[in-house]
């Protein structure tokens, strides 16, 4: 699986995976072009690269997935993390996702953490 972080999640958390999973395929949005892209963008820029949105802005990203979805966009899938779960419990969360599930498990899907 392929995830991206979004601008404002925490990186404590992409270190801690990165430690468990030194090869995990993961990018943080502002490490790409659409650096600073609002959310619709970002969400069809993880649509073409198959990549699972990781984020902490419930405020925002949820209304913009379902939209898509609506009008019949795919979401390649967005793990939503609220900053009040530890980097630890968000870690292990995480870690379930990576070795028990796959990409087509993920499509047009939202999941709060923790699961």
């Amino acid at each position: 699986m392929k995830f991206a972080a979004d601008e404002n999640l925490n990186n404590r958390i992409l270190r801690g995976l990165k430690r468990i999973y030194p090869n995990l395929d993961i990018l943080r949005i502002q490490d790409t072009e659409i650096v600073h892209g609002d959310d619709p963008t970002v969400l069809h820029w993880c649509d073409l690269e198959n990549r699972i949105l990781l984020s902490h802005d419930f405020e925002t990203t949820p209304m913009f997935a379902y939209a898509r979805i609506k009008t019949g966009s795919r979401v390649a899938g967005i793990i939503m993390i609220p900053k009040t779960l530890s980097i630890g419990a968000a870690i292990t969360e995480l870690s379930v996702v990576i070795e028990f599930m796959s990409l087509e498990d993920w499509t047009n899907r939202l999941q709060y953490l923790p699961i």
